[in-house]
């Protein structure tokens, strides 16, 4: 019997020092372990195209919950936990619960040009502001318009095409006229 004790003591122990590792690295961020004991968010880790609302939740048991941003230039928050992007970059939402800090990571992104008028053959770039990784990037009309890896278009014929960015799950789109 003492046996069983002293390995759920050592188990509970291992979990308690792992759950230390997890939240002071930034791994918390990527995938957040549920404990259903404690109170927490429903996001952790957040992607936003300028001029959308998310609504941020804490779930816990009857708690005084506030809510702050890290620079009100790029996001915005209410009383009640919406979040506003304004601006493209990386912000903060801190969420204050009995002494406690939690933190909600936002990045705000948006494309360079929402729509471009072109000659035949020219070519021009388009970029995802406030988003360094990797983006998927296509063609709705390969004949008109060809877009590379890099976010070069370049104009084939005339036409129309729709360019479209997915940027973790976020589609940013351009409209290409080509004359």
């Amino acid at each position: 019997m003492k046996r069983i004790g002293k390995t759920i003591v050592v188990i509970v122990i291992i979990l308690i020092i792992l759950r230390g590792i997890i939240y002071n690295s930034s791994a918390y961020y990527i995938n957040n372990p549920y404990i259903p004991i404690a109170g927490h968010l429903n996001k952790h880790d957040l992607t936003l195209i300028k001029g959308e609302e998310f609504r941020l939740f804490y779930y816990g048991l009857n708690k005084r919950v506030s809510f702050s941003s890290s620079d009100f230039r790029i996001i915005g928050v209410d009383f009640l936990g919406r979040i506003y992007a304004y601006q493209t970059g990386k912000a903060y939402v801190k969420v204050n619960v009995d002494n406690k800090l939690l933190k909600c990571r936002v990045r705000v992104i948006d494309i360079n040009y929402k729509s471009l008028r072109l000659n035949k053959g020219n070519s021009k770039r388009l970029h995802i502001q406030g988003y360094n990784g990797i983006v998927k990037w296509n063609s709705s009309n390969k004949d008109v318009v060809k877009i590379n890896a890099f976010g070069k278009i370049k104009c084939l014929n005339k036409g129309r095409s729709t360019i479209s960015a997915n940027v973790k799950g976020k589609k940013l789109k351009c409209k290409i006229y080509v004359r």
